[in-house]
């Protein structure tokens, strides 16, 4: 990916390769738009520029402080590691998030929201599923997925069902936002469900078919992550 101002630039070396023999169809300008702060564009002579070091400092502070607030108990080794993967995925997701085309805002509370369309939200998505799945490690037995009738476990089966093609139609338009987009659909469809539909509470058919649908939602989320080079964390 390269800046869009560099568009003539690059259409101009392809086609030079192309003439001396090197063509290669593979060889793509995937153009973005400027990355801005949300007070504006960044400018030296604002005085506004900032580095990737001071930023990513100021990120890795913060996701520190959050994750130290809600485990007290932890060391500070997983504190620290934890504390990066947040995050590195808050300054992914907040980037890929955005089609080629628009401008990205960078704003670092948002970015770094456990609640709204970041990076932070889908690890914590995928944290809640761990620690579901945890209460009821070892139960075992067939699922009977014609069990699952309520309208927000359709939705999420819907959801989950859609992963392939989401992947497909990122890849064909060089779109990482498609993907990002997708991902954030499914979290919300996932905690729709969870808030609609007790999992440990049920009789023991329904349990396993509902432990067993939030087994392929977090298996989802994962190769997601793990395809827009995202790391994900077993809990937060």
């Amino acid at each position: 990916m390269v800046d869009n101002r560099q568009s003539l630039y690059l259409k101009q070396i392809f086609k030079l390769l192309n003439l001396l023999g090197f063509a290669d169809k593979r060889k793509t300008h995937v153009a973005y738009d400027f990355v801005t702060l949300p007070e504006g564009a960044m400018a030296s002579r604002k005085g506004n520029v900032v580095t990737f070091e001071s930023f990513y400092a100021e990120i890795l502070e913060k996701a520190l402080a959050e994750t130290k607030k809600r485990h007290t108990d932890w060391t500070g080794v997983k504190l620290e590691k934890t504390a990066r993967i947040i995050a590195l995925s808050a300054i992914k997701f907040n980037m890929l998030k955005y089609e080629n085309n628009s401008v990205i805002v960078f704003d670092v509370n948002k970015a770094l929201s456990f609640d709204g369309d970041s990076g932070p939200y889908l690890l914590y998505t995928v944290a809640r599923i761990n620690s579901v799945i945890a209460k009821k490690k070892g139960v075992v037995g067939g699922v009977d997925f014609s069990l699952l009738k309520e309208p927000s476990e359709k939705e999420l089966i819907l959801k989950i069902s859609q992963f392939a093609e989401a992947v497909n139609n990122s890849q064909k338009a060089n779109e990482p936002a498609l993907l990002a987009g997708y991902l954030i659909e499914l979290a919300h469809k996932f905690n729709n469900f969870y808030h609609h539909c007790p999992i440990l509470s049920v009789e023991k058919s329904l349990q396993k078919s509902r432990l067993a649908l939030l087994s392929k939602a977090k298996d989802a989320l994962l190769l997601g992550l793990s395809l827009l080079n995202i790391e994900s964390v077993g809990e937060m």
